[in-house]
């Protein structure tokens, strides 16, 4: 608990990444209205690697399924090499279940969640067809053997929602 109870510290110095000059600017518009705080956001595809140094916590938020397995090997190295000694990695991923008909409720009832919520058919539909061959999830067992791979000693789960997990 010491290592997250860090975060509230003024030192703390928070850096994103992503590959979308969208989403860095709504990460820039929210980092602005927080007063003292340190920030840096970068672009850059993940693909291509970026040294993680000192790192207390990171937080891979709906990422890792979108590096191409071939890199992601990698990506788990370059982590856990800039951790700092007691800091974690919290991964959050859409996952496989090892169940099709699982797969194909989970994914039913999360498009309904989209409904009830003001998305259109169109709109889900084109958000479905833009992520096809590009989102590529593992299963928890595939992400718990590319994390162990990597050099992380304790892993574990501790939320699961549909297809959505918490690593």
């Amino acid at each position: 608990m010491q290592t997250l109870m860090g975060a509230v510290n003024k030192d703390v110095q928070f850096i994103g990444l992503d590959n979308s000059d969208a989403m860095l600017g709504r990460a820039r518009t929210r980092f602005e209205r927080i007063p003292n705080r340190r920030w840096q956001l970068h672009n850059v595809e993940l693909n291509e690697g970026f040294p993680f140094e000192n790192a207390s916590i990171v937080v891979v938020n709906l990422t890792l399924q979108f590096v191409r397995p071939l890199y992601r090997d990698t990506l788990i190295h370059h982590l856990h090499a800039g951790m700092r000694d007691g800091g974690c990695v919290i991964l959050v991923e859409i996952i496989l279940g090892n169940d099709s008909l699982f797969n194909r409720t989970f994914i039913k009832l999360y498009y309904e969640m989209k409904k009830r919520n003001g998305y259109s058919e169109m709109e889900i539909s084109r958000k479905r067809e833009e992520l096809e061959n590009v989102l590529i999830p593992y299963r928890v067992e595939e992400n718990y053997k590319l994390l162990r791979k990597g050099g992380f000693q304790h892993i574990d789960m501790f939320y699961k929602w549909y297809n959505f997990c918490f690593v």
